[in-house]
């Protein structure tokens, strides 16, 4: 018995390590996404429009090229569909 013990206390205490390490890791990412969200929504006001070139839109077009992937990731969609 003690070794069965001693597993499912290993066990316990393996699940409580990932489920604090996920939520430390959901923190950051939900941090991450309400940064990325003010800068996009705040990029256009940013630049003059006259000085929007094509590295300007090459540049936007990066970043949501990438955050459609994440999209994708996270709703199984995409390269991701099922």
């Amino acid at each position: 018995m003690a070794i069965t013990t001693t597993r499912e206390q290993r066990r316990i205490e393996n699940h409580e390590r990932a489920l604090a390490t996920y939520m430390e890791h959901h923190a950051a990412a939900v941090a991450l996404l309400a940064r990325i969200q003010v800068a996009v929504a705040n990029h256009d006001l940013a630049p003059d429009p006259e000085a929007i070139t094509w590295g300007t839109v090459g540049s936007m077009e990066k970043a949501r090229h990438d955050l459609q992937a994440l999209s994708d990731w996270l709703f199984n969609e995409g390269e991701y569909a099922a």
